[in-house]
């Protein structure tokens, strides 16, 4: 589960949490990029077609792996500009955690 992974380093380890989605967005639009580039019968484009959904084109940038992630960080990266001395757990509730938990109850359902 998402909660599991995401909410316990966000609650006790939020600038490293922050850290960890930009280094993982831009890491995922470099992988994005090099794969785009790829001869179509590349082993990587192979292994990956088994994970496409209906919404990424065949041929084109994929970016449903970004989007999660990027939606799981943006509300983290707004507290952490508007609350930047403050602890997350004294911050606005759930605010930090928005991302994750939208996410999580939408790739449930």
């Amino acid at each position: 589960s998402p909660y599991s992974f995401f909410l316990p380093v966000t609650t006790t380890h939020p600038k490293m949490m922050t850290l960890s989605y930009a280094i993982a967005v831009a890491l995922l639009i470099f992988f994005e990029s090099v794969r785009h580039e790829l001869p179509r019968t590349a082993l990587v484009n192979t292994f990956y077609d088994n994970f496409k959904d209906d919404k990424d084109e065949n041929e084109g940038f994929v970016i449903t792996h970004i989007g999660l992630v990027t939606g799981c960080a943006i509300p983290l990266f707004v507290t952490q500009c508007c609350f930047p001395n403050e602890e997350l757990r004294y911050c606005k509730g759930l605010l930090p955690y928005v991302g994750v938990v939208v996410l999580g109850v939408g790739d449930a359902l």
